[in-house]
C-alpha cells in the first residue's frame, strides 16, 4: 500500500521487516541426556516409594474400619457398620489403583534403565571404534601390497648377490687342464742330472763306554751329591 507526501509526491514504499529467525537450539550432550535419564529414574523410584508407604497406610486403614464394621454390627448398629464397609471399599480401591500405578513406574523404570544401559554401552563402543579407526591406519590391501614389495625386493637383493659372486670368466674344465698339462710336459726342457760323488769321513778313536772312577786325595772313589744328602740325613 503507497503513502502520500503533504506535497502530493508518492513516497517510496516501506521496506518489509524482517522477523528474526527462531534460535537453533544445540542438541543436547551424552552427558547432559545421561544424567537427565539417571534423574528420572530416581524420580520414579521416588514416586514408587511413596505409594508402597501410602498403601501400608491404607492397608493400616482397610483393617481398621473393618473391625470397626464388625464391632458396630454386633453393637446392632447396621448404618454405622455399612459407613465402616464403604470405607473399607473406598481403601481397597485405592489400593487397587496405587498398585496398577507402581506397576506402571516400574516398567517405566525398567524401560528407563535398560535404555540407559544400551545408549552407555553404544556409546563406549562408538568411542572405541573411532580409537581403532585413530590406530588402524592399515588396511589388508596395503599390508598385502607391502608384503608383496618386500618379497620382489628380497629376491632382487639375492639376484643381485648371486650375479656379484659369479666369476667374470669360465672356469677350464679337467680335460681341458690335463691337455694343457701334457702340452707343458711335451715342451719342457729335461732336467741334466748330475753323477752324485761318494765322500769318505775320516776314522776317529773308539770312546770307551765307562768312564774311569775319580779318586780323591785320600784315593777313595768320589761319591755323588746322592749319597753325599744320604749320608747327612741320620739313620
Amino acid at each position: 500500500m503507497f503513502s502520500f507526501s503533504l506535497f502530493g509526491k508518492k513516497s517510496k514504499p516501506s521496506a518489509p521487516s524482517v522477523t528474526s529467525a527462531p534460535s537453533v537450539t544445540s542438541a543436547p550432550s551424552v552427558t547432559s541426556t545421561s544424567s537427565s535419564v539417571l534423574s528420572t529414574i530416581a524420580m520414579l523410584s521416588a514416586k514408587e516409594a511413596d505409594l508402597e508407604k501410602r498403601n501400608q497406610l491404607l492397608e493400616t486403614q482397610s483393617r481398621t474400619a473393618s473391625e470397626a464394621a464388625l464391632a458396630a454390627n454386633r453393637n446392632g448398629q447396621k448404618q454405622k457398620a455399612f459407613m465402616y464397609l464403604q470405607k473399607r471399599k473406598i481403601y481397597e480401591d485405592q489400593i487397587q489403583t496405587n498398585n496398577a500405578m507402581i506397576m506402571k513406574l516400574i516398567v517405566e523404570r525398567g524401560a528407563l534403565e535398560s535404555t540407559h544401559i544400551n545408549t552407555g554401552s553404544l556409546d563406549v563402543m562408538k568411542q572405541a571404534n573411532r580409537a581403532l579407526k585413530q590406530q588402524t591406519t592399515w588396511t589388508p590391501d596395503a599390508v598385502a601390497d607391502l608384503t608383496d614389495e618386500a618379497r620382489e625386493l628380497m629376491d632382487a637383493q639375492k639376484e643381485i648377490t648371486t650375479m656379484i659372486c659369479e666369476p667374470l670368466m669360465e672356469g677350464a674344465t679337467e680335460d681341458e687342464l690335463n691337455a694343457e698339462l701334457a702340452d707343458l710336459e711335451a715342451t719342457a726342457i729335461p732336467l741334466v742330472t748330475e753323477p752324485t760323488v761318494p765322500v769318505s769321513l775320516p776314522s776317529f778313536p773308539n770312546v770307551p763306554s765307562h768312564l774311569p772312577v775319580l779318586r780323591n786325595a785320600m784315593g777313595s772313589p768320589n761319591r755323588t751329591e746322592e749319597e753325599e744328602l744320604a749320608n747327612l740325613v741320620p739313620a
